[in-house]
């Protein structure tokens, strides 16, 4: 994956930026914004799915207020896009998939996220929600990988540090997720982790929602960090509650000049 640095522009009115693309061009993540009365389409091969971040946008005849999700099979063909007011919104555009591979009967996917239901996650204070409807409650065995709404409830912490063994990306929508290493990840951040990447351990005093996409079955592998759980449960005890919610924090030896890419 690339996380090209100057991939800021505008298309049809939209203001866009592109956050990450595959080596092969078939996946890319876009970062949009669309002005008032703003009009345009969506169509590609593959799959292209739409989560809205601020304002409201049209799908044909399908309003998607925030939180509102849509993901578009190739055999829809080209959809029209409205928004009256304005909006941002998050593009995942992956031309490799199998349109029903990811929904059934190829149909176009509607939903507010608010409607999908959680899953819980173990018992430690994580929860998901599936968007991206074919793939599996067990995600090493989604060939369509997946793209989650997950949620870490205020006070989880990790005691260990994890490395997948295909890449991820999230993309931060609310809260604070403290990482050894790394720092804080706040509101409206991104980064990503190649296959293999050590992260952890974490922990996040408000809790952190997020979307967390990857492309192919995934597994997810636990090891051990000297000195790291003292680490996050000293951000714990001594963060206020009453404090403002930190930003993002650089991640120094981490973090590629756009502050994506994390190297081992």
């Amino acid at each position: 994956m690339t996380y090209p640095s100057d991939a800021s522009g505008t298309f049809d009115g939209a203001e866009c930026r592109l956050l990450s693309e595959s080596d092969d061009g078939l996946s890319r993540t876009w970062a949009m914004s669309v002005p008032v009365g703003w009009t345009g389409a969506v169509a590609s091969a593959g799959v292209a799915e739409i989560f809205v971040t601020g304002g409201s946008l049209r799908v044909d005849s399908a309003q998607l207020s925030v939180g509102g999700f849509a993901g578009i099979p190739h055999e829809a063909g080209s959809l029209s896009l409205t928004s009256v007011d304005g909006a941002s919104f998050l593009l995942f555009v992956n031309e490799q998939f199998a349109p029903e591979g990811c929904y059934p009967g190829g149909r176009v996917f509607i939903a507010a996220s608010r409607e999908l239901p959680w899953e819980i996650v173990g018992d430690r204070g994580v929860a998901v929600k599936r968007l991206r409807q074919g793939s599996t409650e067990n995600a090493e065995t989604s060939p369509v990988g997946f793209l989650n709404l997950l949620l870490f409830l205020p006070g989880f912490v990790s005691d260990e540090v994890e490395f997948h063994n295909t890449w991820e990306e999230m993309i931060y929508l609310d809260g604070d997720f403290f990482m050894v290493e790394r720092g804080n990840a706040g509101t409206s951040s991104y980064h990503a982790n190649p296959a293999g990447a050590l992260h952890g351990p974490f922990s996040t005093q408000w809790g952190s929602l997020m979307i967390h996409h990857a492309l192919e079955p995934y597994r997810t592998d636990f090891g051990h960090r000297p000195g790291g759980l003292e680490r996050v449960t000293e951000y714990l005890d001594v963060t206020s509650f009453e404090a403002e919610r930190p930003k993002t924090e650089t991640w120094g030896a981490y973090a590629t000049a756009a502050g994506h890419e994390q190297q081992v």
